[in-house]
Order: C-alpha cells, then structure tokens, then sequence
C-alpha cells in the first residue's frame, strides 16, 4: 500500500511573497500554496508516520478546467499528479478525500508529439487523479513545462490534452526545498 495523506492544511500568509496567490493569477498561469501534510501507510518510515511537513505545491486550472496539472515538493522530494477530469487541485491536496483505494494504470503520455517511457502511475479513482510513481515522470513533465511543450494523455478512453500553462515566475520558484526552480541553494 503506498502512502496516504491523513491530513494536510494550507499554511498561512506568513510563506514568503513567492509563495502568494495575486489575484489577477486566478484563473490562468500557475498558483501555489505551501500546505502541511502527514502521511500514513506501508510506504512511509515508521520515523515520519504522522509527522507534519510543509509541501511546496504549484497546480494549474481551475476546478472547471481538465487536465490540470499539480508539481509538490514534500520532504526534499518531486512528485507530480494530474487530473483528466475538471478537479480543484487546491482543495485536492488541501482536503484529500478519505478513501484509500489506489489502482496502478499506465497511461501513455505524449510531449511535443513523442511518446515518453511508459511507467506506472498510482491512480485514485475517489479524486480521478493520476500521481507520478518516478522521478522520472516529475522529470519529464516539469521540464515539458519549462519548455512551453504540448502534453498529451491517453488513459483508457480519454486522451486529452493536460493544462500546463507557461512557466511564469510563480512556477520557476517552486521547488526549492527539492533542489529545483531559481529560489534553490545551489
């Protein structure tokens, strides 16, 4: 069983300016809100079970858009999900819903027109969400971002297209505490 998230919260206006939503950034470009997650399960060392951290998150859309894309960076490591139906990826991390039921799938993405490496993904039908399994996954889509690439997704009968907006000041500072984005200690 992978690890689930038991609670998470959005933190406060105390993050720094980087991490600030502007209001004219609502519904286009990429958002971000640090949230403080615990974790549960069989994937997750008995020194971090239920111990609270702060996740640097960037998602993209609205909760009227599909294909929207969420980037998080908890406990110095990437991972990336994305939705094939519309979602509210802000309320997705914030208030997960509670079941656990996970299935592995295998979607077929597509950057610029290739085809990536196939490689499982952890799908949670309760949210309709696909979460990256590898790095190599996070890899390939944040720098799919960087570039301004078109991804598309084939997962059973839907293949869309997934909303990744340009790379803009809000996306190039996440992930500092991974490493990644201009704000990391180099």
């Amino acid at each position: 069983m992978a690890a689930l998230p038991v609670s998470s919260s959005a933190q406060s206006s105390t993050a720094p300016s980087a991490f600030e939503v502007s209001d004219n950034a609502k519904d286009q470009g990429w958002k971000n809100v640090i949230i403080n997650l615990s974790w549960r399960g069989n994937a997750v060392s008995k020194a971090e079970l239920g111990i609270t951290k702060p996740a640097e998150v960037v998602y993209s859309g609205t909760a009227d858009t599909p294909g929207n894309i969420v980037f998080n960076c908890y406990n110095g490591r990437p991972s990336v999900s994305f939705a094939i139906l519309p979602i509210d990826m802000r309320g997705m991390m914030t208030e997960p819903p509670d079941s656990r039921r996970m299935k592995l799938k295998r979607p077929k993405i597509s950057i610029d027109g290739v085809r990536i490496k196939g490689e499982d993904w952890i799908y949670m039908p309760a949210m309709k969400v696909y979460r990256a399994r590898r790095i190599g996954s996070f890899k390939a889509l944040y720098n799919a971002t960087i570039l301004g690439s078109d991804v598309r997704v084939k997962a059973g009968s839907d293949n869309i297209q997934l909303n990744v907006p340009p790379a803009d000041d809000v996306f190039k500072d996440f992930g500092a505490t991974c490493g990644i984005g201009r704000l990391a200690k180099r």
